[in-house]
């Protein structure tokens, strides 16, 4: 922890001597390695699945608040989905974060259905290592950390050039947005490729309002339930992109 506040300190000192972006958009892509998060007894599941699971993401933020949300995306290939295809993921099509009451909210999809769930930021156990490389100009330093059960490796790369505790979904809390997001050596992946500098419309920075409303651990046995149903019930179907 003495570790983590002392390169906070330093790295807003640093910050406040180069130049500071505080508002903006930052554009990602997601991709997802469908077949890694099949077990073994969903093997036959492979054949349904495509592969990798992609797509393009945008968070908008200020001092106050970010708002990361789905692009609306073009046909490209690469395993995608098209429209009226079932999310299967539970990845969240929205996520809202205040910073002033430190409440995060995400609307999510999880087969067609619509969920809403609210609660407060979650302190994540980032480690800084000290290694440092380049993003879109951005000077990155490397922050990572590891949870048991069930066994998850992260890796994260932010800048202390744009000094917001921003970045893709839960993946934030670091002192600069987070850049780039590697979970598992590749099972999941958030890679910036566009940062925008252009101030941002207030009225655009809102929280989602669509969905039932639910909470984190409700969800997750929602999850549970859907997949094991899936699973007991197969048959043809269609696949919503994003995840």
């Amino acid at each position: 922890m003495k570790t983590i506040l002392f390169s906070f300190i330093f790295l807003l000192l640093f910050s406040v001597a180069n130049a500071q972006q505080l508002e903006g958009t930052i554009l990602y892509e997601q991709k997802i390695n469908l077949h890694r998060r099949l077990t073994a007894e969903q093997e036959e599941m492979k054949a349904r699945l495509p592969e990798y699971s992609t797509s393009k993401k945008e968070m908008i933020f200020n001092r106050d608040a970010s708002l990361y949300k789905e692009m609306v995306d073009d046909d490209a290939g690469g395993g995608r989905g098209g429209r009226g295809f079932m999310r299967i993921g539970g990845g969240s099509s929205e996520v809202y974060a205040d910073f002033n009451t430190q409440i995060l909210t995400e609307a999510t999809s999880l087969f067609n259905e619509d969920y809403l769930i609210e609660g407060e930021f979650e302190p994540l156990p980032w480690v800084l290592t000290g290694e440092t490389k380049t993003i879109l100009g951005r000077m990155c330093q490397q922050a990572t950390y590891t949870i048991a059960e069930p066994l998850t490796e992260v890796v994260a790369w932010f800048t202390p050039m744009i000094p917001i505790p921003v970045g893709p979904e839960k993946y934030r809390g670091l002192p600069g947005a987070v850049l780039e997001v590697d979970i598992n050596m590749g099972e999941r992946t958030f890679t910036a490729f566009n940062i925008s500098d252009k101030p941002i419309r207030v009225k655009d920075l809102k929280a989602p309002k669509k969905g039932k409303k639910v909470t984190n651990s409700e969800f997750k046995e929602i999850q549970a339930a859907k997949m094991k149903e899936m699973e007991n019930n197969p048959g043809p179907m269609r696949f919503m992109r994003g995840g």
